[in-house]
């Protein structure tokens, strides 16, 4: 038996395949290469807004000031300073955004325009369940630094399929992309048209290993060759986003999307990888990534202000009044000095303290300067840096950790975020417009992946052969009782028969009756593509809860709910205000259930039974069926 890594080692020294380009691909390849080209001359271009930087040089100024660079010496009498203030102010804004859940509510209509609301709270918890699966926070918190710091960001969706016991799993994810690896089709239009764009390029330098992982199932990748050895002149060092040249086992991707023209195409170092026309992976209009900005530059242009560019020169005048302060200070401790032309030359080992030097008289040597050091003046300059820089950051004492020492209530305390994001402004607005269309995305994804088979099983039943749907399972969410409790989302492409639905009423009555509250739903995915559902999406900023925080704001809600109750003479519903403090506190069967009243009067019996039967009789909650069938 022989290493898989060294037979592909192997394999690779022996390399002498090169694509054979059929037909008149060279000319289509050429036509596509020049719109990249030109798509990356733009972005090359020195800009007015950029303070007449081009986009990398400018992307990296905004990256050195977010992580604190600290450049090398020039000299060695020079006083290094970089005061951190931008990457300080990033992590204040990051910490309040991050305080905040922006959970999206989705609404679903259909042709007429009439909404159908069971489908549109579903599909929110279907976004809300693979957010989870895949762990969004972590990519989320990514893109918000690369938000705040530079020009753009982006995010692409897409899903992602492994084979696991005969069955294809699928799971939707999302990946955050720098904006130095998008080029744009056309910068004229502004970032919220980003779906307009006639084309865009992603760029990306992956190590051969990592690529064959996603890449190595396409049939042009046998002429894949990692390094330096296939790249043309058009192909190298033009990409200022690689740092240097390619290293031995390491190639490129670029990819080219077209919503217009619905095309798309896969370079591989140089290697396209499909046919040329191949249309667009996904079936919704426009393209599977989404792109946000802090702040409007201009009207015609996609591009961005990002807090950090505000800031950096801000950074930059209190790093240089920094550094004069330094220079005060060393020249009150250790004054330069002027010597009498003796013609003799001095050490500054002299002024060691207990050194001992002959032939030098105290009037030898003079101060240059008269100065004491830093003076009140020169510290409250400093200062009024520091506010304008609290200012351009939208800064305030809420937002730095700095509280009050009395004992603040639930409600100031939710008052007080608010106003945090309230002085956010913009960043909270647009981070919002980011959640928003990342939503819709995830909604198409869903929809487009999940309303295909997934495998094939053994009906029990009937011993015939069918498809098999995926299955989503969300705890901790309002059912259409209007309690929480856990629901479970089947897509399958029938409709449920009358005795199916029976059972399944029955099946959750008893498991409500043994206190799990549990909601079973079947989405028949052939008539939601015939409803053609329309989404509408809105995402309100909430805080955060923690677990103290909740508390007190159930005991304040319970002290207020208690005095209205009494004002206007109606009683606190007790089942409700039981679940919520169970949740709340985190705990179960806090309360005993209330003794039996006695023994049931005879004569009732009958009307007992008939009570019963009338409750099994009650009618069942429409199914999803019955909603898209309305």
């Amino acid at each position: 038996m022989e290493s898989p890594s060294f037979k592909e080692k192997l394999k690779l020294a022996n390399h002498n395949q090169s694509y054979p380009w059929r037909g008149n691909e060279k000319e289509q390849n050429a036509v596509l290469l020049a719109k990249i080209e030109n798509a990356k001359t733009q972005r090359r271009q020195p800009f007015r807004r950029f303070d007449n930087l081009d986009f990398e040089t400018d992307y990296q100024a905004n990256e050195d000031a977010i992580t604190a660079f600290l450049r090398p010496k020039k000299n060695d009498d020079e006083v290094r300073v970089n005061t951190g203030t931008t990457e300080k102010k990033g992590e204040v804004i990051i910490n309040e955004i991050s305080s905040y859940n922006f959970q999206p509510e989705i609404f679903a209509f259909d042709r007429e325009n009439l909404e159908i609301q069971e489908l549109g709270d579903d599909t929110a918890d279907l976004v809300r369940k693979t957010n989870e699966m895949e762990n969004d926070e972590d990519k989320l918190l990514d893109g918000l630094f690369e938000f705040i710091g530079q020009r753009a960001v982006f995010f692409e969706e897409y899903v992602e399929e492994k084979i696991l016991n005969n069955r294809l799993i699928k799971q939707c994810k999302k990946r955050m992309l720098s904006a130095l690896q998008v080029f744009l089709g056309d910068l004229t239009l502004p970032s919220y048209r980003f779906q307009e764009q006639p084309y865009i390029v992603k760029y990306d330098k992956l190590n051969y290993w990592t690529a064959k992982m996603y890449f190595g199932h396409l049939p042009n990748w046998k002429y894949v060759y990692p390094g330096e050895q296939m790249q043309e002149d058009w192909y190298g060092g033009d990409f200022n986003y690689r740092l240097g040249r390619l290293d031995d086992m390491e190639i490129e991707t670029m990819k080219y999307e077209s919503a217009v023209d619905r095309e798309y195409q896969l370079w591989i170092n140089g290697v396209p990888m499909y046919k040329f026309g191949t249309k667009l992976p996904w079936e919704h209009e426009g393209y599977n990534t989404v792109m946000g900005i802090v702040k409007r530059l201009a009207a015609n242009l996609a591009y961005g202000r990002p807090v950090v560019a505000s800031l950096k020169y801000l950074q930059g005048l209190k790093d240089e009044i920094v550094r004069n302060l330094i220079r005060k200070f060393r020249q009150a401790v250790d004054p330069p000095k002027a010597v009498a032309g003796t013609g003799k030359i001095y050490s500054k080992d002299i002024f060691e303290a207990g050194k001992l030097t002959y032939g030098i008289a105290p009037n030898t040597m003079s101060n240059l300067v008269d100065h004491q050091g830093i003076t009140q003046s020169d510290v409250e300059m400093l200062e009024i840096i520091n506010r304008i820089a609290d200012e351009f950051a939208s800064s305030s004492a809420i937002q730095q950790g700095i509280q009050e020492q009395r004992r603040e209530t639930a409600t100031a305390i939710i008052e007080q975020r608010k106003h945090a994001v309230k002085m956010l402004g913009l960043i909270v607005i647009n981070w919002t417009r980011v959640i928003r269309d990342l939503t819709f995305l995830r909604t198409y994804n869903l929809f487009e992946n999940f309303s295909k088979p997934t495998g094939k099983d053994i009906d029990p039943l009937t011993q015939e052969i069918k498809d098999v749907y995926e299955r989503f399972t969300i705890k901790n969410t309002s059912l259409s009782n209007e309690r929480l409790g856990t629901k479970v989302i089947n897509f399958t492409d029938r409709s449920l028969t009358e005795q199916e639905e029976d059972s399944l009423y029955e099946f959750e009555k008893q498991q409500a009756e043994q206190g799990n509250n549990l909601e079973i739903k079947f989405v028949n995915v052939k008539l939601l593509q015939q409803v053609k559902a329309q989404w509408h999406v809105v995402v309100v900023p909430k805080p955060k809860e923690d677990s103290a925080l909740h508390q007190m704001m159930f005991a304040e809600k319970f002290q207020q709910g208690a005095q209205v109750s009494q004002a206007i003479g109606e009683a606190l519903n007790p089942g409700k205000w039981k679940q919520e403090y169970e949740q709340t506190w985190k705990v179960k069967d806090a309360f005993a259930p209330a003794p039996p009243l006695g023994l049931q009067p005879q004569g009732m019996g009958e009307m007992g039974t008939e009570a019963v039967a009338g409750t099994k009789a009650m009618a069942k909650k429409p199914n999803m069926t019955a909603m898209l069938n309305a």
